[in-house]
C-alpha cells in the first residue's frame, strides 16, 4: 500500500485536522494576552450584537461613527457580531472567529494543494501552515487577517474546481466569496488579483471574452454590492 493510499483511506488526516482545531480553541481560551487592537476592533461587533446598532459610540465626532460606521472590515465586524450574538460577549468569542477562519484556510489550503499536486504535498503544506508563527498568532487575535486568508483559500479552491470541471457555478462561488472578502480587509484585494493571474495562467488572454471570467467578475460585484448599498 502506497503512502498516498494509506492516508487517503484512513481517519488519520481528519483526526489530524480536528486535533489542530481543538488545540487552537484551547489556546485562544488561555492566551495570549490581549493585544492593543482587540478591544477597539470588537466595539462595533459588540454594539450590533447587544444593542442592534451598527456604530462605534467610543469614537465620537469622527465621521459620525457614534451614529453609524463605515469600515473597510465590515464583513469581519458582522462575523464578530454573529459570534457575540450566538455565544455571548467575551475575548474567547471574539477570537473564535479568527480561530475558525485559520482552520478554514488550513482545510481549503490542504484541498487546494492536493488538487494541484498530491496527498503528501498537501499534508506538508498543511503542516507548514500549522506551525507558521503568523498563522498561529492570527488564530488567537481579534483582527481580520485570519479571515482574509480563509476567503482567499475558499475563492481559489472554487476557481480551481471551475477550471478543472468547466462548471460556471464554481466560478460564481469563487467570485462571490472574493467580493465579500474585499470587505474583510483591503488586503483581500491581493487574493482577488491572484485569481486574476490564475485566469490568465489557465485560459490565456482568451479568458477576457469567456463566460468563466465574466461570471466570476459579476459575482465579485454581487459580493461587494450589499456594503455599497449600505454606504450610499
Amino acid at each position: 500500500m502506497s503512502f498516498q493510499r494509506l492516508f487517503s483511506r484512513s481517519m488519520v488526516v481528519p483526526a489530524f485536522f480536528m486535533l489542530y482545531l481543538l488545540l487552537t480553541l484551547l489556546w485562544i481560551g488561555k492566551g495570549p494576552k490581549v493585544w492593543v487592537d482587540e478591544p477597539w476592533v470588537s466595539i462595533s461587533g459588540v454594539q450590533l450584537a447587544v444593542e442592534g446598532e451598527l456604530n462605534n459610540p467610543v469614537m465620537t465626532g469622527m465621521q459620525a461613527r457614534e451614529e453609524h460606521i463605515l469600515s473597510p472590515s465590515m464583513t469581519y465586524i458582522l462575523s464578530l457580531a454573529a459570534s457575540f450574538k450566538a455565544f455571548g460577549v467575551g475575548l474567547f468569542q471574539g477570537r473564535l472567529v479568527s480561530a475558525l477562519a485559520i482552520f478554514t484556510a488550513l482545510f481549503f489550503g490542504y484541498k487546494l494543494a492536493r488538487r494541484l499536486f498530491d496527498e503528501p504535498t498537501a499534508l506538508l503544506a498543511a503542516l507548514l501552515l500549522m506551525v507558521n508563527n503568523i498563522a498561529f498568532v492570527s488564530a488567537a487575535t481579534i483582527r481580520p487577517e485570519a479571515l482574509v486568508s480563509a476567503v482567499t483559500m475558499v475563492s481559489a479552491y472554487a476557481f480551481l474546481l471551475g477550471a478543472d470541471t468547466g462548471r460556471l457555478r464554481y466560478f460564481a462561488i469563487s467570485g462571490l466569496v472574493a467580493g465579500i472578502g474585499l470587505h474583510v480587509h483591503p488586503n483581500a484585494f491581493l487574493g482577488l488579483a491572484a485569481i486574476g493571474v490564475l485566469f490568465l495562467f489557465r485560459f490565456g488572454f482568451g479568458c477576457l471574452v469567456g463566460r468563466p471570467l465574466w461570471t466570476f467578475a459579476g459575482c465579485v460585484l454581487l459580493g461587494v454590492m450589499p456594503y455599497a448599498v449600505y454606504v450610499f
